[in-house]
């Protein structure tokens, strides 16, 4: 066999001169010829493109956990409706001495005589109905943050229904 560095031979003989060569030396081996092995599933090309995309969605997942994230400290709206603020009563005799009162930052719980508890609010969520909005007040009870949740409704006048009592209802000022 002719020595495959030779200049005189063109360079396609060279190339398969040498792929004799690897051939010879890879059957002695016992191994397949590298000719004859089924291509390979998707190119180096191939392989960086999916790296690629899977590096691009990981970068999204991270930045929309860290935004995420970042929501929780943002300051949230205190803001409590100037209809909302007042002392509220009801004509259910069961709560008769139990009026609550809302400022605008502080809820306050009357428990008959002269106790009550007072909490600051801490954060007012608002959810627009047809005919009443649904207002949830989460605020401060030393131990954990409690929501208070009851819909309001203008017409007539201003009247409150707790979300969990429905046929009450609580009227501003006197009983």
């Amino acid at each position: 066999m002719a020595e495959t560095n030779d200049p005189e031979i063109p360079f396609q003989h060279r190339e398969a001169m040498l792929r004799a060569k690897a051939a010879e030396v890879l059957a002695a081996m016992n191994q397949p010829d590298p000719g004859s092995r089924p291509p390979r599933r998707g190119s180096s090309a191939d392989g960086r493109t999916r790296i690629t995309v899977l590096g691009a969605v990981f970068a999204v997942i991270a930045v929309v956990a860290v935004v995420a994230y970042g929501i929780r400290f943002l300051p949230k709206d205190k803001t409590i409706p100037d209809e909302l603020v007042g002392v509220w009563h009801t004509t259910d005799p069961r709560y008769a001495d139990r009026p609550f009162e809302i400022t605008k930052d502080i809820l306050i719980f009357h428990q008959g005589g002269t106790d009550s508890t007072v909490h600051e609010i801490l954060e007012v969520k608002r959810d627009e109905g047809v005919r009443e909005t649904l207002y949830t007040i989460n605020y401060d009870n030393e131990e954990a943050v409690y929501e208070f949740a009851f819909y309001y409704s203008a017409v007539p006048e201003g009247v409150i229904r707790f979300k969990n009592q429905r046929h009450m209802e609580w009227r501003r000022g006197g009983p």
